[in-house]
């Protein structure tokens, strides 16, 4: 009797955690500075989707004036170098770590940047056996597109919605539709970071794509297109997700 009541729970386990594994779902996305990754995610994001991104944490402790962010402003602004693995250990792998254990649904922009880096995600991702629910999505764009964009590109110094002048303006000129704060235009928005940031991204991350393409776990889109094809192109390919 304690045996099949044993053999009972175990059972309801398995099944919970099966549905649970179902239910998880992670986007890494990869491409140029202003290829798209903001918009793809925040569609997402009204999909339920979680929006982790690198930048954005690592901006965010410039603005708390962590030791960190105090350490490491001037990279953290111009984000044109790698910064060392043990201050990305600290800001990004636990909070990864725990959102993956809790199996959120997640949208990783910004992250891996090497492959030694793609390498521990992998490890993390299989050791909670979700490797069957994570797609690797390059957001492909012409240079010349994406620096118009990052040129165009403002954000809100307050709740950080980001805005693009080309494509989405906000409603008032200079204030954020979402809480009236002003519109900031980022240290990193220029030609001259604009340079450094792609030549970083061909030292680092096109080996990350290339390893990813030889596990065959590469996913191509074109963003040169209307904001509203492409959000529907990641509606669209999220709506697919599980026989891709």
């Amino acid at each position: 009797m304690i045996q099949r009541l044993i053999l009972f729970i175990s059972l309801i386990f398995f099944f919970l955690s099966s549905a649970e594994a179902q239910d998880f779902r992670m986007y890494i996305l990869l491409g140029y500075p202003g290829s798209g990754k903001g918009t793809f995610a925040e569609a997402l994001k009204e999909r339920g989707y979680k929006h982790l991104s690198t930048g954005d944490i690592l901006r965010e402790e410039v603005k708390k004036k962590t030791a960190i962010g105090l350490r490491y402003k001037n990279e953290i602004d111009s984000s044109s170098r790698l910064l060392p693995q043990e201050v990305i250990r600290t800001v990004v792998f636990n909070q990864l770590q725990e959102l993956i254990e809790k199996k959120e649904k997640l949208i990783l922009d910004g992250f891996p940047k090497t492959v030694e880096q793609a390498k521990y995600l992998d490890h993390l991702i299989e050791s909670c056996s979700l490797g069957q629910s994570v797609r690797v999505v390059y957001i492909d764009v012409p240079l010349n597109v994406a620096f118009k964009r990052i040129e165009a590109r403002r954000s809100c110094g307050k709740c950080g919605k980001i805005y693009n002048l080309l494509a989405a303006k906000p409603k008032i000129t200079g204030k954020c539709d979402i809480c009236n704060a002003s519109l900031i235009q980022r240290a990193c928005d220029n030609a001259e970071s604009f340079h450094k940031r792609i030549l970083l991204f061909n030292e680092t991350v096109k080996h990350v794509l290339t390893y990813y393409e030889s596990k065959k776990n590469l996913i191509k889109i074109n963003s040169n297109k209307s904001i509203k094809d492409f959000i529907n192109q990641a509606n669209v390919l999220d709506e697919t997700h599980d026989n891709i």
